[in-house]
């Protein structure tokens, strides 16, 4: 006879009820689901209605009237430069400066050359819409950016980022 101390006492085992563990691991699945959604935040579709009321009552404070494409690009041409434009696959010559609505410059460039195919949408819309010599002003809701994957700390998730852009060249 063994002893209730003994090592080699047998405890009853509580049988769980059919679907028990079934049950548990639905209900595991369904909170974590509830937490991924929770955590991703704001849908595209919400982000782009925040910035263009953002990028609106930028242009209303800075009295400015900018133009916006079927693609929701904001943009203001300020000389539109030769009548020869670039496209997606010409290599683009400018001096920019990159800031967000409230000014935080977090990126700005003298004479770069890069391939416009290469970089954000906004700037495939907006640079082909000035000549050499043009410049221009691109507000860019966050769709047309860097959305919720921003490149750098500077640049926070889904924020409308402004950039004005002078061409000096393509090829």
């Amino acid at each position: 006879m063994l002893s209730s101390n003994s090592s080699l006492y047998l405890h009853k085992q509580k049988i769980p009820r059919k679907g028990t563990n079934m049950n548990k691991l639905l209900s595991g699945i369904l909170l974590l689901s509830l937490l991924f959604v929770t955590a991703c935040g704001e849908s595209e579709g919400e982000a782009l209605a925040r910035n263009v009321e953002e990028i609106e009552q930028w242009l209303a404070d800075n009295n400015l009237t900018a133009e916006r494409t079927e693609d929701d690009l904001f943009y203001i041409i300020r000389e539109p430069g030769g009548t020869n434009h670039p496209n997606v696959f010409n290599d683009v010559e400018v001096n920019y400066v990159g800031t967000l609505l409230d000014g935080t410059q977090f990126d700005a460039n003298d004479g770069i050359m890069f391939n416009l195919g290469g970089v954000i949408r906004g700037w495939q819309l907006g640079i082909p819409l000035i000549g050499v010599g043009g410049d221009i002003l691109l507000l860019c809701p966050a769709k047309l950016a860097y959305g919720d994957m921003p490149p750098s700390a500077t640049i926070p998730e889904n924020a409308v980022l402004k950039f004005d852009v002078e061409l000096l060249d393509f090829n």
